[in-house]
């Protein structure tokens, strides 16, 4: 209960200022407190998503994936295993988080025989013919707080500007991300700056939803860069707590050509 009591002393401390004394509370505490929302009260998690991308004003194909996730007090797996088009049956990413190591990613294209690591400033790659960096992909299901400096931007009724900088050491595509938080403490939109300080790309967070009390989902996700090209994420299908062997977050799965049923 004390815990429970903290924490939404935090979330309130910032974004309303004023009421709570968010001078002594800081924006590292507030983004942390949205991602830990996120996980609330979930182990596994499935969604089928389909993903619709524009490059020089012109639509790609779409493409359909498999997003499974397993949550842990020490991190997260995540294993993404694409359907559609043909082109794409077989591409296959695993996410391995924890709190207190390296994350790993692992990447399986349709014509490799075995599962390749990816690693250092190739994690700023980008992927699948996507807006999406493998960083980007690492980042949608939370932030690794204990590698980046938050500071308040702005603050309001309305919500906040988080700014996030890479500290000393970890590998970043970015030289800033500034997050947008509405009044119940979820992002809403990232802004993403490349070396230069330029403004390189926009997340939103877009049709919010809130399937357990505090929890929150954003069925559909939005990456538009600064050339004009995006990619949309939309969620068609979601199963929280749904039976996920071990396997489903090995490389030899990853193997596996996957199926709409998902079984």
């Amino acid at each position: 209960m004390k815990t429970w009591i903290a924490t939404t002393l935090l979330a309130c401390a910032a974004i309303y200022p004023a009421a709570c004394g968010a001078a002594e509370q800081d924006a590292r505490g507030a983004i942390a407190h949205a991602w830990q929302q996120y996980q609330a009260g979930v182990q596994t998690e499935r969604e089928l998503v389909e993903v619709q991308v524009t490059q020089a004003g012109q639509a790609l194909p779409s493409k359909l994936l498999w997003r499974r996730i397993r949550y842990g007090e020490q991190g997260q797996r995540v294993s993404v295993k694409f359907l559609e088009p043909l082109a794409d049956l077989g591409l296959a990413l695993l996410i391995e988080r924890n709190i207190s190591a390296p994350d790993q990613i692992w990447l399986r294209q349709p014509s490799w025989s075995a599962a390749r690591k990816v690693a250092g400033n190739r994690e700023t790659r980008y992927f699948a013919d996507t807006a999406f960096t493998f960083e980007d992909n690492k980042q949608l299901i939370g932030e690794q707080t204990a590698l980046f400096e938050y500071r308040y931007a702005s603050q309001g009724a309305g919500g906040a500007v988080v700014t996030a900088t890479p500290k000393a050491g970890t590998v970043s595509g970015y030289s800033r991300r500034d997050i947008a938080l509405n009044s119940q403490g979820v992002p809403v939109r990232i802004d993403y700056f490349d070396e230069g300080a330029q403004a390189l790309k926009t997340l939103t967070f877009e049709e919010l939803s809130y399937p357990a009390p505090g929890r929150w989902r954003a069925d559909r996700i939005v990456l538009r860069q600064r050339d004009g090209s995006q990619t949309v994420l939309k969620v068609r299908k979601r199963l929280f707590n749904d039976a996920l062997g071990e396997r489903v977050f090995s490389q030899p799965y990853m193997m596996e050509n996957d199926s709409v049923r998902g079984d």
